[in-house]
């Protein structure tokens, strides 16, 4: 399994983003068609690819409590696979952003655009103009830089509070019936508190109350 999916992969990657320029310009000519098109291939791939490999690796235990709680195809995808593969796909969209950025460059440099930075370099190139060489490489730095800093995502750190927060709360609780004219004290006093992200199982014999518990729980 893991070498078919490294062979699908390989194959996905197969054409370098830059090989479609001249391909594109032909079909579409130098517009901003063209540069919109190369961008799409050039981003799209990475993506494509790191949203796979992060769905993948989602744990099936996640995804088998989601069928328990009756969870629709598209909450376990939208709720729990996606929430749970949000690195990969972050790392995908940065590796994208400076993709797309370097082959709509390489695009203008081969004349697939009638203007932009890489066209300003390869004019300033063909006259010998270092300056604006110059200028046009500290202006690709420059919007590097803040893309980088743009698509720089990280996890939310939450203070202790957030994390511990009581979401689940009992106090005193007590449930009885009455059986052959006496009382049978099922729940006798019972209290608990359940926090953010923790998880609780209720053990007991048969005939303990576990269920008529979860009942008041629920409501």
């Amino acid at each position: 399994e893991p070498y078919r999916r490294q062979r699908q992969m390989c194959i996905e990657t197969a054409i370098p983003p830059l090989a479609w320029i001249p391909l594109i310009t032909l079909w579409n000519g130098t517009g901003e068609l063209s540069k919109v098109i190369i961008v799409i291939f050039g981003s799209l791939q990475s993506i494509v690819i790191n949203v796979k490999a992060g769905l993948s690796t989602v744990d099936k235990m996640y995804l088998d409590v989601g069928t328990v709680f009756n969870a629709t195809p598209a909450q376990r995808l939208f709720k729990i696979a996606i929430p749970s593969s949000l690195d990969a796909i972050f790392a995908g969209v940065r590796t994208s952003t400076s993709a797309a950025w370097m082959v709509v460059l390489a695009a203008e440099m081969l004349g697939a655009g009638n203007a932009g930075v890489g066209l300003l370099i390869s004019r300033g190139m063909d006259s010998m103009d270092m300056p604006l060489v110059l200028t046009g490489m500290i202006a690709i730095g420059l919007v590097g830089a803040l893309l980088a800093i743009i698509t720089q995502f990280e996890k939310v750190d939450l203070s202790m509070d957030q994390k511990n927060k009581v979401i689940l709360k009992l106090e005193n609780i007590s449930q009885g019936f009455i059986v052959k004219d006496d009382v049978k004290q099922v729940v006798d006093n019972v209290s608990m508190e359940v926090r953010d992200n923790e998880f609780l199982v209720v053990l007991g014999p048969g005939h303990c109350g576990k269920t008529v518990l979860m009942n008041i729980i629920a409501g």
